[in-house]
Order: structure tokens, then sequence, then C-alpha cells
């Protein structure tokens, strides 16, 4: 199924014309190369390129490229990557400009724009390489604000969902505690947790391996004895046939593996809200329980940038709150 392409009022570039009052985007008639026999053989280079990338980014950056083909009103990636090459560097940057200011028209985020621009950095260098193209781009990501809230569901919550889910029988909500059991007690992303296959736990050494975000080889979490308990509990429902940890049970895909998406809709039938925002309380929950240990805490929650886990410390902290409400005693 194609993605849609997106609903804002950009006109589509017309093919094959030159540059338009609607803004520089193709390169003079006869500036185009000729298809070179590596050209020809484009799209398994492009498959190999897409394979570099972590699956999370491979999946976002392939759906990227497809609305920026659909864009341009050409079909496939060869298409975009035969029109690109004919681009001048001012041609393609004002490509790119019309690009990003027609997404910010559609309100949305400003990271969700950034990597699409990301993916279509990434493709031109991928097209430099080549050296079907000589230049860069050179607009600047929108900027993002800082993590707004990270105090997420709270560990209370999470509490009772996991009591309320350990009473009742059957595969469900076996299914159901030992992910949420994952997601707060190892600050899992959803993405980690739903690439989870049987073969990445073994509960004798007490080890799960996880491929983490932009990473490429997993690396080994402890299991606690209640994870573990939780496991097996589901273990006893799944079985232990090869193939992803946890299943789907929607009527449209009983045992087929879960998604991202399928973890999102059962954290929020327990009212925990997004998956993140259960790893989010988890980690200021760490910072709690460590009493502010940034680096400790930094080698739970695996984030590469100790900045970003300050972020973390100071919304636990709320130094802001503190001191409005000192200045106001005064008053």
């Amino acid at each position: 199924m194609r993605r849609r392409t997106p609903s804002y009022s950009l006109t589509p570039i017309p093919k094959g014309s030159a540059s338009s009052q609607k803004g520089v985007i193709v390169a003079p008639k006869g500036s185009a190369r000729a298809l070179s026999t590596s050209q020809a053989n484009f799209q398994h280079l492009y498959n190999v390129w897409l394979q570099s990338f972590s699956v999370n980014t491979r999946k976002a950056y392939a759906g990227d490229l497809r609305a920026l083909a659909e864009w341009h009103e050409v079909s496939t990636e060869k298409e975009l990557m035969k029109l690109i090459s004919g681009m001048t560097a001012a041609a393609g940057n004002m490509m790119a400009l019309e690009w990003q200011n027609g997404l910010v028209a559609l309100k949305l985020a400003p990271s969700t724009i950034n990597r699409m621009i990301s993916a279509l950095k990434a493709f031109l260098k991928l097209l430099r390489m080549n050296g079907w193209v000589n230049w860069t781009l050179d607009i600047p990501k929108r900027h993002t604000k800082a993590y707004k809230d990270t105090k997420g569901c709270g560990a209370k919550a999470v509490e009772t969902v996991i009591q309320q889910l350990a009473e009742q029988s059957g595969p469900k909500p076996a299914r159901d505690e030992a992910i949420i059991r994952l997601l707060w007690g190892l600050g899992l992303r959803r993405g980690e947790l739903a690439n989870l296959e049987i073969g990445d736990i073994d509960l004798k050494s007490q080890k799960i391996m996880i491929l983490g975000k932009g990473r490429h080889e997993t690396e080994a979490l402890h299991l606690t004895a209640k994870m573990i308990a939780a496991l097996r509990r589901w273990l006893q429902h799944r079985g232990t046939k090869p193939g992803a940890l946890f299943w789907n049970f929607s009527r449209a895909g009983i045992n087929q593996p879960l998604t991202g998406q399928g973890v999102w809709r059962i954290t929020h039938r327990y009212s925990l809200g997004r998956p993140h925002g259960v790893r989010h309380a988890s980690i200021t929950k760490a910072l709690d329980k460590t009493k502010g240990d940034v680096r400790t805490v930094m080698r739970f929650s695996r984030h590469r940038d100790l900045n970003t886990l300050m972020i973390y410390d100071d919304n636990r902290r709320d130094g802001a709150k503190k001191i409005s409400e000192a200045l106001e005693e005064d008053i």
C-alpha cells in the first residue's frame, strides 16, 4: 500500500521542467547526467544502504523518502535519485527548503521534520559517494525543545496495573504483565521491546539481549526475579517456538509479532499513556532511588548523552517551582 501524498498546498514539481516561479527545483534541460551502469543497479544499492541503519531508522527513512518521491510525482526511489542527480547545488537546497516549509505547514513536530530532512541528507550522501552529485544540503535544523515532561505516568500507576494483571488468568494478562515489567524495570523503548525475539532471553543466566536505539550490536541487560517469573508465566502460553517474543492478540493478527504500535495500545489500555512515558517514569524513579546519581542511572537508561539525562534530573527537582514558592513567602 502506497503512502498517501502529504496534503499541504505546495505545487508538485512538473516532470522535466526547468526552474519556475514556484521555486528553483530542477536543473535546466540537458544538465542531467546520463544513466550510468552503477545507476542502473541503483535499487540493489539503495537496499544495501538502508540495511546499514537500525531497524527503526530504516523504516522511518524509507517512508520519508517515499513521501518525498510522491511530492515530486515520481513513483520510485530510483526516479527520485535521477531527479536529484540532475539538480545543481542551488536547486537542490531550494528544493529541500520548500520540502521543509511544506512539512512545517502540515504542523508536524520539529523533531519529525528534522528526521525527514536527515533522511534526505543521508540519501544525498549516498548519491555523493557514488559520484552522482557533488553538493551538500546546508539548510539548518528546526529548533526543538528539550523534553517537556519526563515524569511519565508515575510508579504508583505502574504498580497498580502490574498487581491487577498478576491476579488475572489467560495469555493476554500474562503477556501484558511481562511487557509492562520490562518497560518499567529495564526502561525499554517500545521499539526495543517490539523487536525482541525468544532467542534474546536466557532465563537461566538472567539475561536479555537488547538492540538499543541507533545501535548495531545487542547488549545484555539483567533480568530480575520478578521479570523472570512474569516471562515464565507468558511462555507457558506462548511456548518456545522461534520468533517474536511477544505476540499480537488483535482479531486481525493473532499470533503475529507485536509491533511498536501494539505496545502503544497496551500501555494506553491500562491508562499508562505512551510507552515512552513509562520509560520516563522509570528513569525519574531511578534518579530518586539513587539520590540523583546521573552517571549510575545513565548506565540504566542507556542514554548516550549525559545532558539528556540531566534534563530528567532537572525536571525531577523542579528547581523553578521551588524558587517561585520561596519568593512568594516574602510578599
